[in-house]
Order: structure tokens, then C-alpha cells, then sequence
């Protein structure tokens, strides 16, 4: 389909499998300039929390400063899951966020955030985040959120003075 069609599609179909279905083709043309936009649109306005995750993942891999905009703008979004899918998506991109991800960790109320954050914050401020990994590895959070992003953190930057953090997180 044209892409024109698609964008259109994707702001009017009400039809969730159908808009998942637009958004990967719109993922694949999202240097053509319409389909881009449609996708930024997507990230921060479509009415179904779900729809905005996927068009947040579909553009991590785009580069332009209205998609980091668009993506700063998702880390502020009311689902936890739109959140976490946008710290994921600017930690990728290893450029800007950083002010964002070290927000989302020090005030943000679900633990899977705050996870996505410090996993954001390994990649865009690897120096800077080393003292959040220590502590971040004794916090109780849901499922070891928390604590298992930090531990991920800690072996990504190949940090060895964490090894007996990381072991007593792991008791």
C-alpha cells in the first residue's frame, strides 16, 4: 500500500491488530518523511497504550532530532509500559536522555521504569551511573526489577568491583 494510505490508516483504524500490522510497515519506509511523522505521532498521541509502545520500539532505530523530541516526550507518558519502551529506545541511540533516564530513576513510582532506566542510563552515562549500580543492587523492587537491571548494568560495563554486590544480590 502507498504510504499515504498507511498513515491514514494508522491515525483512523480502530482495529489493533491492524494498526500493529501498519505500524511495522510504516517501521520498514520510516525514512520517507510522512511515514515518520505518522510513527512520532503514534509514539505520543494514538489512544491505546499499546499502539504507542509499538511505534516508540518502531522508532528507535530512526535517527533525527524530532524523533528523540518524540521520544522524550513518551518518557513522560502515563503507561509504565510507553515509559519503558522510550528509555529503551534512548538508551539505543546513545545520544541525549540522559536527563530523562536519571529523572525516570530518581522519581518514577513502577519499578519497571526505573529498571529501563538505569539500564538507559549504563549506556548513555557509563562513568556517571556506577554509584546507582551498588545501591540499585540491594533495592527490593518487583521481581528483582531493579536489582536485576543493575546487575545486567554491572556486567555491561564489565565493572568487577561489583562481583560481591552482585553476589549478595543474588542470595
Amino acid at each position: 500500500q502507498p504510504t499515504a494510505w498507511l498513515v491514514e490508516q494508522l491515525a483512523r483504524d480502530s482495529d489493533l491488530w491492524n494498526r500493529a500490522w501498519v505500524i511495522e510497515q510504516l517501521a520498514v519506509r520510516a525514512a520517507e518523511p510522512a511515514a515518520a511523522a505518522a510513527l512520532r505521532a503514534a509514539a505520543t498521541g494514538a489512544d491505546y497504550f499499546l499502539t504507542r509502545v509499538q511505534a516508540v520500539a518502531a522508532l528507535a532505530a530512526v535517527p533525527g532530532p524530532e524523533v528523540e523530541a518524540s521520544l522524550l516526550r513518551a518518557v513522560e507518558d502515563t503507561a509504565a509500559q510507553v515509559r519503558v519502551a522510550a528509555l529503551d529506545a534512548l538508551g539505543g541511540r546513545r545520544a541525549g536522555g540522559r536527563d530523562a533516564a536519571g529523572d525516570r530513576w530518581e522519581r518514577d513510582g513502577s519499578d519497571e521504569v526505573r529498571a529501563a532506566a538505569l539500564r538507559a542510563l549504563v549506556q548513555l552515562d557509563p562513568a556517571g551511573v556506577r554509584p546507582l549500580l551498588a545501591g540499585a543492587l540491594d533495592q527490593p523492587s518487583y521481581q528483582d526489577a531493579i536489582s536485576n537491571a543493575a546487575a545486567f548494568g554491572a556486567f555491561m560495563l564489565r565493572d568487577t568491583t561489583l562481583i560481591p554486590a552482585v553476589a549478595r544480590a543474588a542470595e
